[in-house]
């Protein structure tokens, strides 16, 4: 029988909800981040667990490859799953008094802060999707000496008119607006992008585009959507390492997907450390897919060099 933590549980403050991968969750999370230290960009994304039983908190995004899940958020770097918080519901509640709040948002908001709440992270560029972005959480991350920068929606509190029905009739138009250290910007190219960053300028940059008639077309591109771009896809990355070699199976027990899902990340993450190590000695490392069947071979048998 596979079982995570005992039935009942020894802390009061942890429901029966959390507690069946609580300690699995935070043992690996602190592995995690004992063997790597983070670049100062990092991207924090949602990763979906594919789970379709009966659960008091599953999630359902039909933008999604994976509609149905247990909703997860990821800081990744490259790939690297750096940290990561399983969401519980509108209950969500832990033993560490930062991972409690009462919506999504508010867990994502207090999760981050917690991630930068400690002196050795202060001048991280933190980058974010439309779903979590907002100007009370770059406050607050400016107080932390750390940087926000992501899209959002116009129908966020404090956005502006000028933001919210911008003025960009013409492709590659901007209308910024500032307030203090936080950027405000829309930019229209095939629909209206509108970006927030409390450490980029308004400043554009003249760029190549590929067209499908052939040859390229030159734009002028924001900065800061550039730098978006170029920082946002580390959950992605990992998301397809997972899916190349996934040995998920179903099953009726929705913790025993976090157990396997989590077992997937350590594998990720172990590639990822191992292809680093291989560069740094200037030697060519090995595909994930051997990396992947020479892992298990020492699973197996239980052979660890």
């Amino acid at each position: 029988m596979l079982h995570l933590n005992e039935n009942v549980s020894r802390n009061p403050n942890i429901t029966t909800r959390i507690q069946k991968v609580s300690n699995f969750i935070d043992y690996i999370d602190g592995k995690f981040q004992e063997h790597f230290t983070s670049d100062r960009e990092i991207s924090i994304d949602e990763s979906v667990v594919k789970f379709k039983g009966k659960i008091s908190f599953i999630t359902y995004n039909p933008k999604k490859p994976t509609k149905w899940g247990i909703y997860v958020l990821s800081d990744a770097r490259t790939g690297y799953i750096y940290a990561m918080l399983p969401y519980y519901g509108s209950v969500s509640t832990e033993v560490s008094s930062v991972r409690t709040s009462l919506s999504v948002q508010g867990l994502f908001h207090n999760y981050i802060t917690s991630l930068t709440i400690n002196p050795e992270t202060k001048g991280y560029h933190i980058f974010t999707d439309r779903y979590f972005t907002g100007i009370p959480l770059a406050q607050e991350l400016l107080k932390l000496s750390c940087y926000l920068t992501g899209t959002f929606r116009t129908n966020r509190k404090y956005i502006p008119a000028v933001i919210k029905k911008p003025a960009v009739t013409k492709n590659n138009t901007v209308a910024a607006y500032r307030s203090g250290d936080i950027l405000l910007l829309a930019w229209k190219d095939k629909r209206i992008v509108t970006i927030l960053s409390s450490y980029d300028t308004s400043d554009t940059k003249t760029i190549e585009r590929r067209v499908k008639e052939g040859g390229t077309v030159n734009i002028s591109k924001p900065n800061v959507i550039i730098n978006y771009n170029m920082n946002m896809g580390g959950v992605d990355k990992a998301d397809r390492l997972a899916s190349s070699y996934c040995f998920m199976r179903k099953s009726c027990k929705w913790w025993r997907k976090i157990f396997f899902w989590g077992l997937e990340v350590c594998a990720i993450n172990s590639y990822i450390l191992y292809k680093v190590s291989a560069r740094t000695e200037n030697r060519t490392p090995m595909s994930h897919f051997m990396f992947v069947r020479k892992l298990v071979e020492q699973l197996v048998s239980r052979s660890f060099s």
